[in-house]
């Protein structure tokens, strides 16, 4: 059905409605209808303001039969404030209950049309008025002559509804379910609460999700665009002034909205004040505020009731699946451990196999090689060995050559010397004795040190290589020895000859006479008189 005036009178009486019945503030083509309660408005003292409104004499838009009937929103004031919070306007509609009810019947009983309307808690008020449970009050109060009730046809027939950003009233405590339901047709408008394409956060009014499902009637989402419009007028689209056109918006289909259901801590508030004997009605703007203030320090304590309440169940849920999947956990990491401990088994078991395999094979190497070195150093300590003899006998006779040819040198120099004196001759013989005596010692010495040098070296090559050719440096050392021996033996006699031989080439010299033994003959001429050795001094 459609309204009996059009949705833009319906959101002006809506909208004017705030600032009472001053003339200037009515739409045009009406006018305050006397007949409602305090000639044409009412005012309580817990806030609740409304109108009644009539087509002037020359408004031809629509039937003289049409009636308004505009209730006002929250204005800011603590009484709105208070009968938002308390029960979303159900006090409020109690006190003009009596005048709204008698002003509707009457009317419908004389065939007039009605248009209920207003915003925001204004809408609330319309819902408590239309929903089927004020429709039986209505309906039954007796009309004249007849003193009989009204029939529901009539009602229906004759009473439409509209609303902008309106709560919803089905979900306020103590409500029962013909509260909730309404046999009348109407039209609840909201800015739709929405999150547009590309956008952060939602946009659109919130105050329509509150309280529950709307009584009656379709809803009708409009989408704006919000061009040009404040942060404020996008996402707390709340106004029922149409200045950026947001009431013409197009409208979405199937919107539902997403309702917040605050009946909960209503309750609890309804409950507390009236513990505390504060749950009437305000009777003006300062018991109002009072109330108020209990009421949402109530709602607040109720709110952190619940929320700790919500951690703490939070919390316990939490734990269990905590404990849940640590146990989960630590079974797995039974498993694993077990799984792994088993394959680590394994890989033991085989490494020691394999590492004994390793071992043997490697002892085995070991040996080998240990003998090839045994072999190797034997061979190698009797190969010097044979070298350091052959070094050492050739050592030897090159001494020996040396030696003779040393001698026969010294005998042609003794011969010589002898000829140009014999104290010359003498002294010369005795030097070449001593140098010979002195130089055959230096010669042993010197095959000595070889020798002695070739076996130590022999010995240390032979006990760094392998403890084993010791028998073998010994053996070497010992040819080395005797050959050394052998060596000086040969020496010495030649020394020996050569001293003979020299004894008797000056006896053939007639330089000396046979003496009875070599030595006693040469210090016999080693030291002779003054005067023969002065006959005897070459002369320069």
């Amino acid at each position: 059905m459609n309204g009996f005036v059009g949705k833009e009178v319906a959101r002006q009486v809506s909208e004017n409605v705030y600032q009472g019945t001053s003339g200037a503030q009515l739409p045009a083509g009406y006018q305050i209808d006397k007949s409602f309660a305090n000639k044409g408005e009412f005012k309580g003292d817990n806030g609740v303001y409304m109108y009644a409104l009539m087509p002037t004499a020359d408004n031809t838009s629509v039937p003289s039969n049409t009636r308004i009937l505009g209730m006002r929103g929250t204005e800011g004031k603590a009484t709105d404030v208070y009968a938002d919070i308390a029960d979303v306007g159900h006090g409020q509609f109690g006190a003009a209950k009596p005048a709204v009810n008698a002003w509707l019947a009457n009317n419908i009983k004389a065939g007039n049309n009605i248009e209920v309307t207003g915003h925001s808690l204004g809408g609330a008020l319309v819902q408590w008025t239309v929903n089927d449970k004020n429709l039986q009050a209505i309906a039954g109060i007796p009309m004249p002559p007849s003193k009989q009730g009204l029939p529901m046809a009539d009602i229906q027939s004759h009473l439409h509804f509209t609303t902008f950003n309106a709560p919803g009233i089905s979900k306020v405590p103590g409500t029962t379910p013909q509260d909730r339901t309404s046999a009348i047709s109407g039209e609840h408008h909201v800015i739709a609460f929405e999150k547009k394409p590309g956008a952060i956060l939602y946009s659109g009014d919130p105050v329509h999700l509150l309280g529950g499902e709307h009584v009656g009637g379709a809803m009708v989402a409009h989408s704006p665009n919000y061009a040009g419009q404040s942060f404020i007028e996008e996402h707390v689209a709340h106004s029922i002034v149409n200045k950026s056109g947001n009431w013409n918006a197009p409208v979405l289909p199937h919107y539902k909205a997403p309702a917040i259901d605050a009946s909960e801590y209503q309750a609890y508030v309804k409950t507390m004040m009236g513990a505390l004997g504060q749950d009437g009605q305000p009777k003006s703007e300062s018991q109002a505020a009072a109330k108020a203030a209990l009421a949402i320090y109530l709602a607040g304590g109720k709110l952190g009731y619940e929320t700790i309440k919500s951690g703490v169940n939070t919390v316990i849920d939490y734990s269990d699946k905590a404990i849940n999947y640590a146990s989960q956990t630590v079974k797995l990491g039974v498993n694993t451990v077990a799984d792994a401990g088993g394959k680590a088994y394994e890989a033991s078991a085989h490494a020691v196999k394999s590492g004994f395999n390793t071992v043997v094979d490697y002892s085995q190497k070991a040996a080998s090689a240990t003998v090839q070195t045994v072999k190797l150093g034997v061979n190698t300590v009797a190969d010097a060995g044979g070298k350091a003899y052959e070094a050492s006998a050739h050592a030897v006779k090159s001494g020996a050559h040396a030696l003779v040819d040393y001698g026969s040198k010294a005998v042609n120099a003794t011969t010589q010397t002898i000829k140009y004196g014999g104290h010359v001759v003498a002294d010369t013989g005795a030097k070449a004795y001593h140098a010979m005596a002195e130089g055959g010692v230096k010669a042993y010495k010197v095959l000595e040190d070889t020798a002695k040098s070739g076996a130590h070296a022999a010995v240390d090559y032979g006990s760094k290589a392998v403890n084993a050719t010791a028998h073998a440096v010994k053996a070497g050392t010992n040819i080395v020895l005797d050959a050394g021996s052998a060596s000086l033996d040969k020496m010495a006699k030649l020394g020996m000859e050569g001293r003979a031989m020299l004894s008797r080439s000056a006896m053939d010299l007639g330089l000396l006479s046979a003496p009875s033994t070599p030595s006693s003959r040469m210090v016999e001429r080693a030291n002779p008189p003054p005067s023969e050795a002065a006959n005897h001094r070459v002369k320069p």
